[in-house]
């Protein structure tokens, strides 16, 4: 039974031996090696300094934990940069693949990240637009046998002195995962606050999918709330590495606007407008092809209900048109109203002087009297149908306008008063 005994015992003092022996005397040797040698490098040369208030390293689930990170940038990078604090990093080995004898490191956690950019030594430069590293990225990806990298409870401030503008993001968590040939990346902003001068304060939260490999940029889902105004886009780029020499993207974006919502956050931002009480929403969606800077066509589709600005009964519209870089055309512009329905039909304007234009209005039957009536308008005794075309056609620069009125009423009349018993003055049927 004792031979039994000593020889489970054996292995198991052995092994819980070398565990204290690593854990509390190896172990913490070699982090303040690797802290001090850390700090011994980076003092007097390199791009930055680093300093450590403390690193752990942990035998069981094989972790190295860094606490209270100090990056003080030099040089021309420390115009640009402010120090950056991080609370700790968490890095942690994959115990299965030290089995098999591969280093392969399961998760990289950075928690408490706070910095500052501040990007107008960028805008100054004059330097000409460059293809991004993509290639070296994946070779560095690949070099460094990390699968999972993680962001979360950070802030991190970009602003402009020359433009008067700043924005502060609270990060609530960003996940990039390594996958070969593949990066994706989910990342949720719960506040995005930015202040300019002229604009106020706007604040907002986005969230956003997206995937990069050495060719591509597919943006699966992008996000951005204001309270109960959303944008929602999806897109590519195919050539990546270009995109700041020669974009070429695909985007189709979908916005949905509240005007109730909206008047709200105008009345925060200027609060010296008056702006009247605003009911009704606006869905608006768009498809966009860009090439370089040669190459842009959007297809527009905007759909209005309810709308109501005051005591102002707008209705319902919906259009569909397509924006190029030299002109604007709108297919079809429908526009109900309490009063009849109208519509507007081929509709441009060229973005070149004189910036011509044409459009044809149509409507078979319109209540003047309810239109008035919409329109706060109360006192104007005239009550008449009216239908017709009103084609017209002109320039912005200089002005000019030319229409022809086309019009058929089957009745008209006018009153001496807008009351149903006062004194008819013309009477047409």
């Amino acid at each position: 039974m004792k031979r039994i005994f000593w020889i489970l015992f054996t292995p198991l003092a052995v092994v819980l031996l070398l565990w204290i022996s690593l854990d509390l005397v190896l172990l913490p040797r070699a982090a303040k090696w690797a802290k001090e040698q850390i700090e011994k490098r980076t003092a007097t040369a390199g791009p930055v300094e680093v300093k450590l208030d403390e690193l752990n390293l942990k035998i069981f689930r094989p972790t190295a934990i860094i606490s209270g990170i100090t990056i003080t940038p030099r040089g021309t990078l420390a115009d640009s940069l402010d120090p950056i604090y991080i609370q700790s990093v968490r890095l942690r080995l994959d115990l299965f693949e030290i089995i098999l004898g591969r280093a392969e490191i399961a998760a990289l956690v950075i928690t408490g990240l706070h910095g500052a950019l501040h990007i107008d030594p960028f805008m100054k430069s004059k330097e000409p637009s460059e293809e991004l590293p993509i290639n070296e990225i994946f070779e560095w990806a690949e070099k460094i046998p990390l699968h999972r990298a993680m962001l979360q409870d950070s802030h991190w401030m970009v602003d402009s002195k020359i433009h008067k503008f700043q924005s502060l993001t609270k990060i609530r968590n960003v996940v990039l995962v390594n996958r070969g040939q593949r990066l994706h990346l989910d990342a949720t902003l719960p506040e995005i606050n930015i202040t300019e001068e002229h604009l106020g304060s706007l604040g907002l939260g986005a969230s956003l999918v997206a995937e990069l490999t050495p060719k591509t940029l597919r943006i699966q889902d992008l996000r951005l709330r204001k309270d109960e105004i959303l944008l929602r886009a999806q897109g590519s780029c195919d050539d990546v590495a270009n995109i700041s020499v020669k974009p070429r993207l695909n985007m189709k974006a979908q916005l949905n606007v509240p005007f109730a919502q909206l008047a709200q956050d105008i009345r925060s931002l200027r609060p010296s407008l008056k702006v009247p009480e605003m009911a009704g929403s606006l869905q608006f969606t768009t498809d966009v092809h860009l090439e370089g800077t040669t190459v842009f066509e959007s297809v527009v589709k905007a759909k209005t209900q309810g709308v109501k600005i005051g005591a102002i009964d707008i209705g319902d519209a919906s259009l569909e048109g397509k924006l190029t870089p030299q002109s604007l055309r709108i297919d079809h512009v429908v526009l109900k109203h309490p009063a009849g329905e109208a519509e507007l039909s081929g509709t441009s304007l060229d973005f070149k002087e004189p910036y011509a234009f044409h459009t044809e209005a149509k409507s078979k039957a319109v209540d003047l009297q309810a239109l008035f009536q919409s329109l706060d308008l109360k006192e104007i005794p005239v009550d008449m149908m009216i239908g017709g075309v009103l084609p017209c056609k002109g320039e912005l620069s200089p002005i000019r306008l030319e229409c022809h009125v086309h019009a058929t009423s089957p009745r008209v009349v006018v009153r001496s008063k807008n009351e149903p018993k006062a004194f008819i003055i013309v009477a047409l049927k």
